[in-house]
Protein backbone atom coordinates (compact mmCIF):
# COMPACT_ATOMS: atom_id res chain seq x y z
CA UNK A 1 0.00 0.00 0.00
CA UNK A 2 1.05 3.42 -0.73
CA UNK A 3 0.92 6.67 1.10
CA UNK A 4 -1.16 8.68 -1.18
CA UNK A 5 -4.88 9.14 0.36
CA UNK A 6 -4.15 6.68 3.27
CA UNK A 7 -5.53 7.00 6.52
CA UNK A 8 -5.57 4.45 9.33
CA UNK A 9 -8.83 3.58 9.07
CA UNK A 10 -10.44 4.72 5.63
CA UNK A 11 -8.51 4.44 1.97
CA UNK A 12 -9.71 7.44 -0.52
CA UNK A 13 -10.19 7.30 -4.42
CA UNK A 14 -6.07 8.54 -4.74
CA UNK A 15 -5.12 5.95 -2.44
CA UNK A 16 -2.44 3.46 -4.46
CA UNK A 17 -2.78 -0.34 -3.27
CA UNK A 18 -0.34 -3.06 -4.66
CA UNK A 19 -0.99 -6.68 -5.31
CA UNK A 20 0.77 -8.99 -2.75
CA UNK A 21 1.76 -11.52 -5.72
CA UNK A 22 2.33 -9.42 -8.76
CA UNK A 23 3.54 -5.89 -7.45
CA UNK A 24 1.23 -3.93 -9.62
CA UNK A 25 -0.35 -1.04 -8.61
CA UNK A 26 -4.14 0.60 -8.70
CA UNK A 27 -6.08 3.44 -7.76
CA UNK A 28 -8.66 2.51 -5.66
CA UNK A 29 -11.02 4.07 -7.40
CA UNK A 30 -10.03 2.44 -11.21
CA UNK A 31 -10.78 -1.11 -8.89
CA UNK A 32 -13.90 0.29 -8.30
CA UNK A 33 -14.80 1.41 -12.15
CA UNK A 34 -13.66 -1.43 -13.52
CA UNK A 35 -15.70 -3.64 -10.83
CA UNK A 36 -12.31 -5.89 -9.64
CA UNK A 37 -12.74 -4.54 -6.20
CA UNK A 38 -14.60 -2.25 -3.69
CA UNK A 39 -12.23 -1.05 -0.85
CA UNK A 40 -13.49 1.46 1.93
CA UNK A 41 -10.74 0.11 4.14
CA UNK A 42 -7.34 -0.82 4.25
CA UNK A 43 -7.24 -4.75 4.40
CA UNK A 44 -5.90 -6.80 6.86
CA UNK A 45 -3.93 -9.68 5.22
CA UNK A 46 -2.73 -10.10 2.14
CA UNK A 47 -4.62 -8.34 -1.26
CA UNK A 48 -4.23 -9.54 -4.33
CA UNK A 49 -5.87 -8.25 -7.78
CA UNK A 50 -7.13 -11.26 -9.12
CA UNK A 51 -8.04 -15.07 -8.54
CA UNK A 52 -5.16 -16.09 -10.59
CA UNK A 53 -2.15 -13.58 -8.56
CA UNK A 54 -4.34 -16.01 -5.40
CA UNK A 55 -4.04 -19.18 -6.47
CA UNK A 56 -0.35 -18.73 -7.15
CA UNK A 57 0.37 -17.03 -3.85
CA UNK A 58 -1.13 -19.80 -2.23
CA UNK A 59 0.38 -22.71 -4.07
CA UNK A 60 4.14 -21.31 -3.19
CA UNK A 61 3.02 -20.83 0.20
CA UNK A 62 2.00 -24.66 0.27
CA UNK A 63 5.54 -25.73 -1.60
CA UNK A 64 7.36 -23.53 0.59
CA UNK A 65 5.56 -25.23 3.51
CA UNK A 66 6.00 -28.51 1.86
CA UNK A 67 10.20 -28.63 2.13
CA UNK A 68 12.51 -30.66 0.21
CA UNK A 69 11.12 -32.03 -2.89
CA UNK A 70 12.20 -35.08 -5.27
CA UNK A 71 13.71 -34.79 -8.56
CA UNK A 72 11.66 -36.30 -11.51
CA UNK A 73 12.58 -39.83 -12.55
CA UNK A 74 13.86 -38.46 -15.65
CA UNK A 75 16.58 -36.37 -14.37
CA UNK A 76 18.44 -39.17 -13.46
CA UNK A 77 20.00 -40.18 -16.79
CA UNK A 78 20.29 -36.37 -17.87
CA UNK A 79 22.93 -36.12 -14.25
CA UNK A 80 24.46 -39.70 -15.15
CA UNK A 81 25.68 -38.44 -18.59
CA UNK A 82 26.89 -35.53 -17.32
CA UNK A 83 29.26 -36.67 -15.00
CA UNK A 84 30.28 -38.99 -17.73
CA UNK A 85 31.65 -36.11 -19.61
CA UNK A 86 34.06 -34.99 -16.51
CA UNK A 87 34.96 -38.91 -16.16
CA UNK A 88 33.40 -39.30 -12.93
CA UNK A 89 30.35 -42.35 -11.85
CA UNK A 90 27.41 -40.85 -10.40
CA UNK A 91 25.39 -43.32 -8.06
CA UNK A 92 21.89 -42.10 -7.32
CA UNK A 93 22.01 -44.50 -4.42
CA UNK A 94 25.41 -42.35 -2.79
CA UNK A 95 24.14 -39.22 -3.98
CA UNK A 96 20.83 -38.07 -2.85
CA UNK A 97 19.68 -34.87 -4.88
CA UNK A 98 16.38 -32.66 -3.97
CA UNK A 99 15.14 -29.22 -4.52
CA UNK A 100 13.22 -26.88 -2.41
CA UNK A 101 11.86 -23.50 -2.41
CA UNK A 102 12.42 -21.07 0.41
CA UNK A 103 10.50 -17.82 0.93
CA UNK A 104 13.03 -15.22 2.72
CA UNK A 105 10.74 -13.14 4.23
CA UNK A 106 8.97 -15.48 6.41
CA UNK A 107 11.97 -17.94 7.09
CA UNK A 108 12.40 -19.84 10.30
CA UNK A 109 15.44 -19.98 12.09
CA UNK A 110 16.33 -23.37 10.44
CA UNK A 111 15.37 -22.34 7.13
CA UNK A 112 17.92 -19.23 7.39
CA UNK A 113 20.50 -21.38 7.47
CA UNK A 114 19.37 -23.06 4.26
CA UNK A 115 19.47 -18.87 2.87
CA UNK A 116 22.79 -18.47 4.30
CA UNK A 117 23.81 -21.13 2.12
CA UNK A 118 22.81 -19.66 -0.94
CA UNK A 119 24.06 -16.20 -0.10
CA UNK A 120 27.15 -17.97 0.35
CA UNK A 121 26.32 -19.96 -3.19
CA UNK A 122 25.91 -16.37 -5.17
CA UNK A 123 29.22 -14.46 -3.17
CA UNK A 124 31.39 -17.41 -4.49
CA UNK A 125 30.32 -16.01 -7.95
CA UNK A 126 29.70 -12.60 -7.83
CA UNK A 127 31.09 -9.69 -6.28
CA UNK A 128 28.51 -7.82 -4.41
CA UNK A 129 25.70 -6.18 -6.15
CA UNK A 130 25.50 -2.54 -5.53
CA UNK A 131 23.77 0.70 -6.50
CA UNK A 132 25.22 3.78 -7.24
CA UNK A 133 24.07 5.57 -4.44
CA UNK A 134 25.55 3.19 -1.86
CA UNK A 135 28.27 1.56 -3.19
CA UNK A 136 28.91 -0.78 0.37
CA UNK A 137 25.03 -1.56 0.43
CA UNK A 138 25.06 -5.28 -1.30
CA UNK A 139 21.95 -6.57 -2.62
CA UNK A 140 22.30 -10.37 -2.99
CA UNK A 141 21.41 -10.94 1.01
CA UNK A 142 18.52 -8.77 0.60
CA UNK A 143 17.60 -10.60 -2.37
CA UNK A 144 17.55 -13.88 -0.95
CA UNK A 145 16.02 -13.10 2.78
CA UNK A 146 13.45 -10.95 0.96
CA UNK A 147 14.09 -7.86 2.37
CA UNK A 148 12.96 -4.34 1.90
CA UNK A 149 15.14 -1.90 1.91
CA UNK A 150 14.36 2.18 2.11
CA UNK A 151 12.83 2.18 -2.10
CA UNK A 152 13.87 -1.40 -3.05
CA UNK A 153 11.45 -3.80 -2.39
CA UNK A 154 12.23 -7.55 -2.50
CA UNK A 155 9.51 -9.30 -0.34
CA UNK A 156 8.12 -10.77 -3.19
CA UNK A 157 11.50 -12.84 -3.93
CA UNK A 158 11.88 -16.34 -3.51
CA UNK A 159 15.08 -18.95 -3.17
CA UNK A 160 15.04 -21.96 -5.12
CA UNK A 161 18.19 -24.45 -3.58
CA UNK A 162 19.22 -28.33 -5.05
CA UNK A 163 21.28 -29.90 -2.66
CA UNK A 164 23.34 -32.96 -2.94
CA UNK A 165 23.53 -35.09 0.10
CA UNK A 166 22.07 -32.16 2.28
CA UNK A 167 24.46 -29.96 0.67
CA UNK A 168 23.31 -26.51 -1.05
CA UNK A 169 24.46 -26.86 -4.39
CA UNK A 170 23.03 -24.49 -7.36
CA UNK A 171 20.70 -21.62 -6.40
CA UNK A 172 18.09 -19.14 -7.97
CA UNK A 173 16.22 -16.20 -7.04
CA UNK A 174 13.02 -16.19 -8.71
CA UNK A 175 10.18 -13.67 -8.75
CA UNK A 176 6.43 -14.30 -9.83
CA UNK A 177 4.51 -11.01 -11.00
CA UNK A 178 1.03 -12.78 -11.77
CA UNK A 179 0.68 -15.10 -14.63
CA UNK A 180 2.15 -13.16 -16.99
CA UNK A 181 5.58 -13.33 -16.19
CA UNK A 182 8.46 -14.15 -13.96
CA UNK A 183 11.70 -12.99 -13.25
CA UNK A 184 15.13 -14.97 -12.67
CA UNK A 185 17.12 -12.52 -11.59
CA UNK A 186 20.48 -14.53 -10.08
CA UNK A 187 21.52 -17.72 -10.88
CA UNK A 188 24.60 -19.94 -9.18
CA UNK A 189 26.23 -23.40 -8.74
CA UNK A 190 29.16 -24.02 -6.06
CA UNK A 191 32.81 -23.45 -8.24
CA UNK A 192 33.48 -27.04 -7.58
CA UNK A 193 30.09 -28.21 -8.40
CA UNK A 194 29.76 -27.13 -11.81
CA UNK A 195 29.20 -28.64 -15.01
CA UNK A 196 27.73 -31.39 -13.65
CA UNK A 197 23.46 -31.21 -14.22
CA UNK A 198 22.88 -29.51 -11.28
CA UNK A 199 21.66 -26.18 -12.40
CA UNK A 200 20.27 -27.87 -15.17
CA UNK A 201 18.05 -29.71 -12.73
CA UNK A 202 16.81 -26.92 -10.86
CA UNK A 203 15.83 -24.89 -13.33
CA UNK A 204 13.64 -28.00 -15.04
CA UNK A 205 12.12 -27.86 -11.30
CA UNK A 206 11.26 -24.20 -11.82
CA UNK A 207 10.20 -24.33 -15.25
CA UNK A 208 7.66 -27.08 -14.34
CA UNK A 209 6.64 -24.92 -11.41
CA UNK A 210 6.08 -21.67 -13.65
CA UNK A 211 3.89 -24.66 -16.23
CA UNK A 212 2.48 -25.51 -12.90
CA UNK A 213 1.25 -22.17 -12.37
CA UNK A 214 -0.03 -21.39 -15.78
CA UNK A 215 2.95 -18.31 -15.97
CA UNK A 216 3.52 -17.01 -19.59
CA UNK A 217 6.83 -15.75 -19.88
CA UNK A 218 10.06 -16.03 -17.74
CA UNK A 219 12.59 -13.39 -17.57
CA UNK A 220 16.11 -12.78 -17.35
CA UNK A 221 19.22 -10.25 -17.08
CA UNK A 222 22.00 -11.94 -18.62
CA UNK A 223 25.36 -11.60 -19.10
CA UNK A 224 26.88 -11.00 -22.60
CA UNK A 225 29.35 -13.98 -22.08
CA UNK A 226 26.54 -16.28 -20.59
CA UNK A 227 23.89 -15.55 -23.60
CA UNK A 228 25.09 -18.17 -25.47
CA UNK A 229 24.53 -20.76 -22.79
CA UNK A 230 20.76 -19.09 -22.05
CA UNK A 231 20.12 -19.72 -25.49
CA UNK A 232 21.44 -23.45 -26.71
CA UNK A 233 20.46 -24.63 -22.84
CA UNK A 234 17.57 -23.44 -22.11
CA UNK A 235 15.84 -22.12 -24.98
CA UNK A 236 16.50 -18.38 -24.01
CA UNK A 237 15.72 -15.59 -27.10
CA UNK A 238 16.30 -11.93 -26.81
CA UNK A 239 13.45 -9.89 -25.49
CA UNK A 240 12.32 -7.30 -28.04
CA UNK A 241 12.22 -3.78 -26.81
CA UNK A 242 8.75 -2.95 -26.87
CA UNK A 243 8.13 -6.13 -24.51
CA UNK A 244 10.89 -5.29 -22.16
CA UNK A 245 9.31 -1.29 -21.78
CA UNK A 246 6.24 -2.53 -20.97
CA UNK A 247 7.57 -5.30 -18.44
CA UNK A 248 9.77 -2.64 -16.98
CA UNK A 249 6.50 -0.26 -16.60
CA UNK A 250 4.26 -2.95 -15.08
CA UNK A 251 6.97 -4.39 -12.55
CA UNK A 252 9.66 -3.78 -10.55
CA UNK A 253 12.33 -5.81 -12.41
CA UNK A 254 15.72 -6.48 -11.92
CA UNK A 255 18.06 -4.93 -14.32
CA UNK A 256 22.11 -5.48 -14.14
CA UNK A 257 24.81 -3.31 -15.53
CA UNK A 258 26.17 -5.19 -18.33
CA UNK A 259 23.46 -7.18 -19.33
CA UNK A 260 20.58 -8.15 -21.44
CA UNK A 261 16.81 -9.22 -20.62
CA UNK A 262 16.43 -12.51 -22.57
CA UNK A 263 12.84 -14.52 -22.16
CA UNK A 264 11.63 -17.73 -22.90
CA UNK A 265 7.98 -18.86 -23.14
CA UNK A 266 6.71 -21.10 -20.86
CA UNK A 267 4.31 -23.84 -22.24
CA UNK A 268 1.78 -24.01 -19.83
CA UNK A 269 0.55 -27.49 -18.70
CA UNK A 270 3.26 -28.90 -20.11
CA UNK A 271 4.54 -30.85 -16.98
CA UNK A 272 1.20 -31.81 -15.33
CA UNK A 273 1.48 -35.39 -15.65
CA UNK A 274 5.11 -36.21 -15.23
CA UNK A 275 4.60 -36.30 -11.33
CA UNK A 276 1.59 -37.26 -9.45
CA UNK A 277 0.08 -34.58 -7.20
CA UNK A 278 0.54 -35.74 -3.42
CA UNK A 279 -3.19 -34.74 -1.74
CA UNK A 280 -2.36 -31.42 -0.32
CA UNK A 281 0.92 -30.33 -2.08
CA UNK A 282 2.66 -29.96 -5.03
CA UNK A 283 5.66 -32.19 -5.52
CA UNK A 284 7.98 -31.18 -8.03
Amino acid sequence: MKDHGFSKFRIKDNTIIICDQCDREYHVCCLKKQNIANLEILPEDDWFCCIECNNINSTLKELVEAGEQMLPPNIGSFMNKKFEEHGLQHNPELEIIRWRLFKGKKASEVTRVWLSGAVNIFHECFEPIVVPSNSSHDLIPNMVYGRKVKDQDFCGMYCAILTANSVAVSAGIIRIFGSEVAELPLVATRPDCQGKGYFQSLFFCIEKLLSHLNVKNLVLPAAHEAESMWRKKFGFENLGPEQLDQYMKSYPMMAFEGTSFLHKPIVQGRFDKLWKLPPKFLVL
